[in-house]
């Protein structure tokens, strides 16, 4: 299969938490792969997940925003912005 992506990706296998807009929820996630444009995540299940959302590297002291850009049921694709 060709790899059609724009930007190699860097693998990594990184804790990080998925926090959802105007409320306290969070979920745990490991990032997969990553660039400067977004990242690969796998959740537990990816059901009520929204499509925009707060990702943290550092639990939850610096954020950055994510949007979803195709999700499975147990991985998200991400852009940054």
């Amino acid at each position: 299969m060709k790899d059609r992506r724009r930007i190699r990706r860097t693998c990594v296998l990184k804790d990080a938490t998925i926090i959802l807009p105007e409320c306290s929820s969070v979920f745990d996630c490991t990032v997969i792969n990553i660039t400067n444009l977004g990242v690969c995540v796998e959740v537990p299940t990816s059901v009520g997940i929204p499509n925009a959302f707060a990702l943290s590297f550092d639990r939850a002291r610096t954020s950055r925003r994510c949007r979803v850009i195709w999700k499975s049921d147990n991985r998200l694709g991400v852009s940054f912005g």
